[in-house]
């Protein structure tokens, strides 16, 4: 995720335009037949590939999603068909479309140009194109926007020389914290369970320009968090 946030920013630095789109509940939408002639064109054993076909049912069963559609969102698994899923689109726009500055994370992604009107153009040729996978783009996803004012991206707001953590993940991020911090004072969990969990979160919060954030944080509560 944060080698995504670094290209966007870098992508930025050299373009005056962004256009940033998601797929319309993408891990619902992912047609399994249309995905497994995508793995299909890699892996020739069928052992592996009945394999793929049983993950894929017991995934959905256990989901209750609809029969021939859709993956549960989180599982190691689905993350890797998901990244499968829209590698041809990845191609169309890198080949046919000729986007240099491009990024995809899952279904959220961003291309770059010195032209919006370029990007307006490609936004239609996009929503035609992701018909073949079964998908569409989420209309309020749909940004084209200038660099200099910023982009929502992972969680963050990504400016060609600035990197803001967004208020809602923030607030979601110090919420967690807190519980969990109180959840170890009242011992439902351990001390390394503790301290992984705000590693993870802080982390997440360090990789911003956020030092003042990030000591404020730490020194809110010094003896909620234990040495591990």
């Amino acid at each position: 995720m944060h080698r995504a946030v670094k290209a966007a920013q870098d992508y930025m630095r050299r373009n005056d335009w962004y256009l940033k789109l998601d797929i319309r509940k993408y891990f619902d939408s992912i047609d399994h037949e249309i995905l497994m002639s995508r793995i299909s064109r890699k892996i020739k054993d069928p052992d592996v590939l009945n394999l793929c076909r049983i993950i894929l049912k017991n995934q959905t069963l256990s989901s209750g999603l609809h029969s021939g559609k859709g993956i549960p969102v989180g599982n190691l698994t689905s993350q890797f068909f998901a990244n499968i899923y829209l590698n041809p689109m990845d191609h169309f726009i890198k080949q046919q479309l000729g986007y240099k500055a491009y990024v995809r994370y899952m279904d959220d992604f961003v291309l770059f140009s010195d032209d919006p009107q370029k990007l307006k153009v490609t936004l239609r040729l996009l929503e035609s194109y992701l018909q073949k996978l079964a998908l569409k783009i989420k209309p309020k996803s749909i940004q084209i926007n200038r660099c200099t004012r910023g982009l929502p991206f992972l969680g963050y707001r990504i400016y060609p020389n600035l990197l803001r953590i967004r208020k809602e993940n923030l607030k979601r991020c110090i919420r967690g914290i807190k519980k969990t911090e109180q959840a170890y004072l009242q011992n439902q969990i351990s001390a390394e369970t503790l301290y992984q969990s705000s590693k993870s979160r802080m982390g997440f919060i360090g990789f911003a320009n956020s030092f003042g954030l990030t000591q404020s944080i730490w020194g809110r509560d010094q003896q909620a968090v234990p040495t591990v």
